[in-house]
């Protein structure tokens, strides 16, 4: 599978897509984030994840299909869900993260995004919004999406996999009939578990090793275009069984103070990786193998 930015189709203003396979699309915002997958199949569409809410979602997904929808989160983070009212149908969801989800107060976050949204992109970027109504928007209504799960959209299944780690919840979605695993930010290389909401080392380990064994040929993860392969997740298993909590980098950031950037013993972090972690990267574009842990397990 090649994906690359330069092949995106535009939609309006907020929106373009990649086209995967035919029926199959990745729904980007501003010409280069990735968070909404579309599978088209003979009788419904499945949308995966709904970005952080701005634009009109729902009518980027219609200008691609006019099928029923079934929504589905891979977890609860404001960036997976901010979109999901915007269609008013329930979205199936981890019921691990569904508390977390309707309980989560995202106004002072949404504000701040919204604020950096015009400082970057400028006054533009958000004509046609209806602020009040972005700034308080709940998370929709949810449904549990369980381990084991196959959802038949004619033609085409998905079926659901329990993937904590990232959050409790977590869930991929295999598309047999592409050999396409979608997981959200459950694989990357340098994954987050950490905070309220994660599970931890332990889980996160035992949800790779499942994952590993299923025949896909791509891996198509939230935020970044370029798709993995087994290999990627062979990886990152090493990397979460040898990372080392004690020699951890301390990660600043505003939700847990515990949080450390941990690194293979027989992989050390350079001097340049430390100091972008000490600036609060922990994403270190998906190039740098770590996982960032609050505690050792």
């Amino acid at each position: 599978m090649n994906l690359a930015l330069n092949q995106q189709v535009i939609l309006d203003s907020y929106f373009s897509y990649l086209k995967v396979a035919e029926g199959v699309y990745r729904i980007l915002v501003d010409r280069k984030y990735c968070n909404t997958e579309l599978i088209i199949g003979n009788e419904y569409a499945a949308v995966i994840d709904c970005g952080l809410g701005f634009g009109d979602l729902p009518a980027a997904v219609r200008a691609l299909t006019d099928k029923p929808l079934i929504l589905f989160n891979t977890h609860s983070h404001i960036d997976h869900i901010g979109g999901n009212a915007q269609f008013g149908i329930p979205v199936h969801m981890g019921s691990e993260d569904i508390e977390a989800a309707k309980h989560a107060e995202y106004s002072s976050f949404r504000e701040h995004l919204m604020e950096n949204r015009i400082h970057s992109l400028g006054p533009d970027s958000v004509v046609g919004m209806d602020t009040h109504e972005f700034l308080h928007r709940g998370p929709g209504e949810m449904v549990p999406c369980e381990d084991g799960e196959v959802f038949d959209l004619g033609g085409r299944t998905l079926k659901v996999f329990a993937i904590p780690g990232h959050s409790r919840g977590g869930r991929a979605f295999y598309l047999e009939e592409e050999k396409i695993l979608y997981t959200g930010d459950a694989v990357f290389a340098c994954t987050l578990c950490f905070g309220p909401g994660s599970s931890g080392r332990k889980a996160y380990i035992e949800g790779l090793k499942r994952l590993q064994h299923l025949p896909f040929t791509d891996i198509l993860s939230g935020h970044y275009i370029e798709p993995f392969n087994h290999a990627f997740i062979d990886k990152a298993i090493h990397t979460a069984e040898l990372a080392d909590f004690e020699t951890g980098i301390p990660l600043p950031n505003p939700i847990d103070s515990n949080a450390r950037v941990c690194f293979p013993k027989d992989t050390p972090p350079t001097p340049e990786i430390i100091e972008r972690i000490r600036q609060g990267d922990h994403g270190l574009d998906n190039k740098v193998w770590a996982v960032v842990l609050s505690s050792p397990e």
